[in-house]
């Protein structure tokens, strides 16, 4: 991280904890709006500077966590990630998290916010912004290849997994996601069942520290199947 990028995140965190001494906490509409402002301002600066043409991993805390270094060492990627992110927000930063990257591939993962947040959508109008989302990048970058995973299970040790049938819900996304995928000629991966622990039929605790994000060991698994594809929709 450099040195001005790691300036302006200590400025955010310092935000953050005068915001939770007045009673927000992550949850909040501030916290959110903060954080998203501050990776899409990060973005803008990044972009002037990045190598085209490379490999963008795009989607919310779930990829915003991921160390693309450790986990994908033999890609040039950049992350594109914002925790909290939902559809709606990563429509409104379609060029600055992937155009202006003019990239040859998009690894998307998107979609859980939308389900199971604060701001419950159904899985027909996330399904609807992520066919928006296909087709802008389709239609504005036509030689960038897509990879759309599947949103990955949940636990009831995490707030969603309070959610009533949370991995239900996540079952029938991921279906809606699959038949758009296919419908335009985009690679599909569902990794739930690589995740989930077989005796619970939720997102298995070796795998996840909180019931949603994946730990070390979970980026493990994501990464040993996604590699493999990336290589393969690379050299189609």
């Amino acid at each position: 991280m450099k040195k001005s990028t790691k300036i302006a995140f200590i400025i955010v965190i310092i935000v953050a904890i005068i915001g939770l001494s007045v009673g927000y906490i992550w949850e909040s509409h501030v916290w959110k709006e903060i954080y998203y402002n501050f990776k899409f301002n990060q973005f803008e600066k990044e972009n002037k500077t990045v190598e085209k043409n490379q490999i963008v991993f795009v989607g919310d805390s779930i990829t915003d966590y991921c160390d693309l270094e450790e986990f994908y060492p033999t890609l040039k990627a950049y992350n594109r990630g914002i925790s909290a992110d939902t559809t709606d927000g990563l429509l409104n930063r379609m060029d600055e998290s992937i155009f202006d990257l003019e990239p040859k591939l998009v690894v998307l993962l998107m979609g859980i916010n939308d389900l199971l947040g604060d701001d419950m959508r159904s899985e027909e109008e996330i399904a609807s912004n992520m066919d928006k989302i296909l087709t802008e990048i389709q239609t504005k970058s036509p030689n960038t290849k897509i990879i759309l995973q599947a949103p990955y299970p949940v636990s009831a040790k995490s707030a969603y997994g309070r959610v009533a049938n949370a991995n239900g819900k996540v079952k029938k996304l991921s279906a809606m996601y699959e038949a758009i995928a296919n419908a335009k000629g985009i690679t599909y991966v569902d990794l739930y069942d690589n995740l989930i622990d077989p005796k619970t039929k939720e997102f298995d605790l070796d795998y996840t520290n909180d019931g949603l994000h994946p730990n070390g060991k979970g980026y493990e698994v994501i990464s040993a199947v996604l590699n493999p594809v990336i290589q393969s929709v690379l050299a189609q």
